[in-house]
């Protein structure tokens, strides 16, 4: 399955507590947060 990671928001920073989402590519309506 392939995923791609949204890291828009991130700014090229990546810290804990920072918002990752993680959208299939075969179903946009499903979201993973981790």
């Amino acid at each position: 399955i392939h995923l791609e990671l949204d890291v828009s928001e991130l700014n090229g920073d990546i810290r804990a507590g920072d918002h990752i989402a993680i959208y299939p590519r075969n179903d946009t309506n499903a979201v993973t947060e981790i």
